[in-house]
């Protein structure tokens, strides 16, 4: 089966999802054609960045997941993703992305990147709690008082989403 045989079976799918994802975070939208639409026919509609990538951070006993539901027909690149922690505003941001454990995506040629790992319904990041913990400037081990989240992703029909930069809050 090729690559666009199998996106498109895996399309079909519906996300398989433990809990509903909290409604979208507003932010404002960009966008950046990756194809002349007018060889497509019509101008295809496109989903707000909000809308087409759901960023939902869930906190368990052993640490977060952070659950992207991602709208059919778009897809999320796995090598776009950055994640950090900081303790507060001014402390420096601590590199999480590749202790991260991420989900096995589906293999896609791109027209920029070439070929790449991509998400489709669905990407989740586990951190474990251990992870996440730092020392402050006394030595003591906290937990990180934010992430800071990045990624990019892209429309089947050829809009792709400038990097996208979320601040979560992780204490309550």
């Amino acid at each position: 089966m090729n690559v666009d045989a199998a996106s498109n079976q895996l399309m079909d799918q519906p996300a398989k999802l433990g809990e509903a994802p909290s409604s979208a975070r507003p932010n404002s939208v960009s966008f950046e054609n990756k194809k002349n639409s007018s060889m497509m026919g019509s101008d295809p509609e496109f989903l707000p960045v909000d809308e087409a990538f759901v960023l939902d951070l869930i906190r368990g006993e052993q640490g977060i997941e952070l659950v992207w539901t991602i709208a059919p027909n778009y897809y999320l690149y796995k090598h776009k993703f950055t994640i950090r922690s900081q303790n507060d505003e001014q402390s420096p941001l601590k590199a999480l992305t590749d202790v991260a454990a991420f989900g096995q995506g589906l293999r896609k040629t791109d027209d920029y990147f070439g070929r790449v790992e991509v998400y489709y319904h669905q990407a989740l990041a586990s951190i474990t709690q251990g992870q996440l913990l730092s020392k402050n400037a006394s030595g003591q081990t906290i937990e990180p008082a934010y992430l800071n989240v990045q990624y990019q992703g892209c429309a089947d029909a050829g809009l792709c989403y400038p990097v996208q930069t979320r601040t979560l809050q992780l204490n309550d």
